[in-house]
This record gives C-alpha cells, sequence and structure tokens, in this order.
C-alpha cells in the first residue's frame, strides 16, 4: 500500500463490486461527509492530510522530520508542506455529477 492507493481508497465512492450506490450512502467508504483524512507513512515520518471539500481536494504531504528539526529556526509562519509530494485534488470535482451534488448535514 502506498499513500496514492490509500487515498483512491479514501475516495471511493462506490458500494461493493464497486456498484454505483448513490453519493451520501453510508455503505461508501466516502459518502462523501468526512471532513479530513490523513494518511501516515511512519517509515519515512511523511503524512498527507487531505484539503477541502471532504477527501477530495488535494492531500498536502509534510515531512515531520522537517517539521520537527531544528523547530527554533523554523517560525511557525512558515509552511512546512512539502508541494512536489502533494497528492492531486480528485477529478471528481469538476464533474456535473458532483456539482448536482449536495450533502443533507443533520
Amino acid at each position: 500500500m502506498n499513500p496514492e492507493k490509500a487515498i483512491s481508497n479514501l475516495r471511493n465512492k462506490e458500494g461493493l463490486n464497486d456498484k454505483a450506490i448513490g453519493y451520501g450512502n453510508e455503505k461508501a467508504l466516502n459518502q462523501p461527509l468526512a471532513h479530513h483524512a490523513i494518511v501516515f507513512k511512519p517509515e519515512e515520518l511523511k503524512v498527507w492530510v487531505s484539503a477541502n471539500p471532504y477527501q477530495l481536494g488535494e492531500f498536502i504531504a509534510y515531512d515531520l522530520n522537517t517539521v520537527f528539526n531544528d523547530r527554533n529556526k523554523n517560525p511557525s509562519a512558515v509552511t512546512f508542506s512539502n508541494e512536489n509530494l502533494n497528492i492531486a485534488k480528485y477529478p471528481f470535482l469538476e464533474t456535473d455529477a458532483y456539482k448536482n451534488y449536495k450533502p443533507i448535514l443533520l
């Protein structure tokens, strides 16, 4: 499992056997209702955090070695994300199906 495959799984909005079960269906891994998702690659101390909306936006990459090393030289106003490792937003965001989807939040 690599970060791209893990994120692909988190973005899966289909049912069993890739059956279309409708957006927002609670039986889908991505309904889409979740606010954020995080993927870790612990052996390399890397993490990807999803951007809005849901798990469909870009996954921003962080190298935790950079975040925690030399903290005194890295003021909090500086981002620690690594744009070269970001994973692009999900193309589904640009479809008419997504534009027509409006989740009902209780």
